[in-house]
């Protein structure tokens, strides 16, 4: 997952503001044209200082994450900033999104679905590079042998635990 770093443009509209999961601090920052990007849970951290006056979108959002991990599966559906993205890494994003909660791909299969097979190590580096995880669910997809990286400040840790959050009462986790 990309850094919050580079997520703000310095405009007017935009902003950041932190919240508390059951995991720890997040923080969701915004532009005019949607959200922009979401730390994940770091243990112990404080998230970051505010910046603006978060939208009604980016309020509903941070309620929303917070029933996530509550084991809740709401919608996250909300506008999205991928500007300063580039056309690959939409594909793989938008193919992201549309794994199921509960299920997950491979970087492989990902690299198929948007017509690039051969590119799984370039799947996996647009993911890595995700700003908007959970909107975007980089945790869904895993390695042909493995889970595959991680690269939020929780690694694998946290990205088994997402995984077994969205699995809950369905099982072990649900392939193609």
């Amino acid at each position: 997952m990309g850094g919050l770093n580079g997520r703000l443009r310095g405009g007017e509209g935009e902003g950041r503001f932190s919240f508390t999961t059951s995991l720890g601090s997040m923080t969701i920052c915004w532009t005019r044209e949607g959200i922009s990007g979401v730390s994940l849970p770091r243990d112990g951290s404080r998230g970051e200082p505010p910046i603006g006056h978060p939208p009604k979108e980016a309020v509903r959002l941070a309620r929303e994450v917070q029933a996530y991990f509550q084991g809740k599966q709401p919608s996250l559906d909300v506008r999205m900033d991928l500007s300063g993205t580039t056309a690959f890494q939409r594909s793989v994003y938008k193919a992201a999104r549309s794994i199921p909660p509960g299920s997950v791909r491979t970087y492989g299969e990902i690299a198929r679905k948007i017509g690039r097979p051969g590119a799984a190590r370039a799947v996996g580096t647009a993911l890595g590079k995700n700003p908007i995880p959970l909107l975007i669910p980089c945790h869904r997809v895993v390695g042909s042998t493995g889970l595959g990286g991680f690269s939020s400040p929780g690694g694998l840790s946290l990205k088994k635990r997402l995984l077994a959050l969205e699995a809950g009462a369905s099982g072990p986790w649900r392939t193609g």
